[in-house]
């Protein structure tokens, strides 16, 4: 019987053991994913839209293809853009951080990349997203806050609801366009996540005349 309250005690210790190893690895990983998901964000920020070709996008990209979430398309559209995802899967499992999303894209047409955008959301439904295009398609309903941009502001802090769309195309000043790609991502593993969408894109609401952030 001692035998095998000691056999038994072993295997807890064992099992236990094994559990803290995954999980530190679980997330050290992704605090590796943050670090990823922020690194392609800055990639992406100096992708030119209407300049920048898809070859040059592409081989841009290639250090990321391990997110590329291209294998769930099928390969006749897959061909017309990139996308990457990004999660904070073991944080969100052992409840150490709000489960977050954070999803990356690049469209192209006719060899030129046409439109990019980057969209941070945490549970319940919080979410942040800046997207530039060729052309911003401004509704008569929608006030732009500069030429050829709008930001669109959905909910408010606190509430399961909170979003923040900002929409640039090529006629937006180019310090506005910067400015706007200034996105926090360290949310990720953060433990309320990226739940105030006006953190994440601290960009957004600077003054144009504003330095980046140190």
């Amino acid at each position: 019987m001692r035998i095998t309250s000691r056999l038994v005690g072993k295997i807890s210790f064992s099992v236990m053991a094994v559990a803290l190893v995954l999980s530190l690895a679980g997330i050290g990983e992704c605090y590796y994913e943050r670090y990823q998901a922020e690194k392609l964000l800055g990639t992406v920020a100096a992708i030119q839209v209407g300049s920048t070709t898809k070859t040059q996008a592409k081989e841009m990209l290639k250090p990321y293809s391990r997110y590329s979430t291209l294998r769930y398309f099928d390969e006749a559209s897959a061909d017309e853009f990139d996308q990457y995802g990004f999660l904070n899967r073991t944080l969100a499992a052992l409840h150490l951080a709000t489960r977050t999303w954070v999803w990356i894209t690049i469209d192209y047409k006719e060899g030129v990349v046409t439109s990019k955008s980057v969209q941070a959301a945490s549970e319940p439904r919080c979410s942040g997203s800046v997207a530039e295009s060729l052309r911003n398609d401004i509704p008569s309903a929608v006030e732009q806050t500069d030429t050829g941009r709008t930001m669109g502001i959905d909910g408010s802090p606190g509430q399961p609801y909170f979003g923040v769309q900002v929409r640039d195309d090529l006629s937006t000043p180019a310090v506005r366009r910067q400015l706007d790609w200034q996105i926090d991502l360290s949310c990720m593993t953060w433990r309320q996540g990226c739940t105030d969408p006006r953190k994440t894109l601290y960009g957004a609401f600077l003054p144009a005349t504003s330095e980046r952030r140190k």
